[in-house]
């Protein structure tokens, strides 16, 4: 927090006790955004907050042909969503092959088998899409999506739709790297647009330093050259985050007061976690967008304390709710 400074001198009559000094204002909020010339997180109106282009499409979820979650507009198709349970870890989750980090958070979470989940997707009640997540045959994580078209009062332009999530992790589980929503994007989805911290990457325990703003660029930008490939990328206190290309736009906002974590790739986790050097990074022609309704600290457990408590959990039930609107 940024706090004015007292006005300087006293007041009172010679000996005197002094008067008391007010508390200085506040002029930041706290998540840094300043009052007068942006949106803080609790003043983010939701949808009506977005700057949108031409009429929104028709949206629907459903399951592929293969099974799996798919939300499809008209001739196009997004994989997903998908739970996100996994990140890529970074040197303080985890270096490997250093005996020494075998007790580090990202040797947990290779144990639980997080990296390595199976869904088993069905149709349930009133067309809610179901999905159990499983390591072998042991569970560690349900979900449930549902969409529908938002209301009126929250999102007054047409084409706006509510994605309702409900994700729960088996009691196993007792600390997660994410959870949160993957879509894997056709080749094509290349601009990007944000409002939330930037223009660099940020994560939940590392914000100070990064304002929150509407920022602009690409995807390909958001590739960050750490000699060991890991978790990278991310963007926190996001309140919308659009993504064109391919003829068409998709935004994808947090509802009032809220905001997400966001990282849009041409890598995905699973392409970076057993990499030893950038060299061997193949990007892909795809756009893996994967938003976090959680997102665990950085820390600094490669050389000093794991993640503060206040940025891990674990397991239990998470609930919340965004919107999509296709262009």
């Amino acid at each position: 927090w940024v706090l004015a400074e007292p006005a300087a001198g006293g007041g009172g009559a010679v000996g005197a006790a002094p008067a008391p000094t007010p508390n200085p204002a506040i002029t930041w909020s706290v998540d840094g955004t300043v009052p007068d010339s942006g949106i803080s997180a609790t003043t983010w109106p939701g949808p009506i907050g977005c700057a949108t282009v031409g009429d929104g499409r028709e949206l629907s979820l459903g399951l592929s042909a293969d099974g799996s979650a798919q939300l499809t507009s008209g001739d196009l198709s997004l994989a997903g969503p998908q739970l996100a349970l996994w990140r890529a870890p970074t040197e303080n989750d985890l270096i490997p092959h250093v005996p020494s980090q075998f007790v580090q958070p990202g040797n947990g979470w290779i144990a639980l088998g997080l990296n390595r989940l199976t869904p088993r997707w069905r149709v349930g009640k009133g067309g809610a899409l179901e999905a159990v997540y499983l390591h072998g045959d042991t569970e560690r994580g349900r979900m449930t999506l549902s969409l529908a078209q938002a209301e009126a009062a929250v999102a007054p332009a047409a084409g706006w739709y509510r994605l309702d999530v409900v994700v729960t992790v088996d009691k196993s589980v007792t600390d997660l790297p994410r959870v949160g929503l993957r879509m894997d994007l056709p080749e094509g989805f290349e601009q990007l647009q944000w409002y939330g911290r930037g223009p660099v990457e940020s994560y939940p325990d590392r914000t100070a330093g990064y304002p929150v703003g509407l920022h602009t660029g690409t995807v390909t930008e958001q590739y960050v050259p750490y000699v060991v490939p890991q978790e990278h990328g991310g963007h926190a206190d996001t309140r919308y985050v659009a993504l064109g290309g391919a003829g068409h736009r998709i935004i994808l906002a947090a509802g009032a007061g809220e905001t997400f974590q966001f990282s849009a790739l041409h890598t995905a986790p699973e392409d970076l976690d057993t990499l030893t050097h950038t060299w061997q990074i193949e990007p892909r022609k795809e756009t893996i967008l994967i938003a976090d309704h959680f997102h665990r600290g950085i820390g600094t457990a490669a050389c000093g304390p794991d993640t503060h408590p206040r940025w891990r959990r674990g397991a239990g039930e998470y609930r919340w709710s965004w919107y999509v609107r296709v262009e």
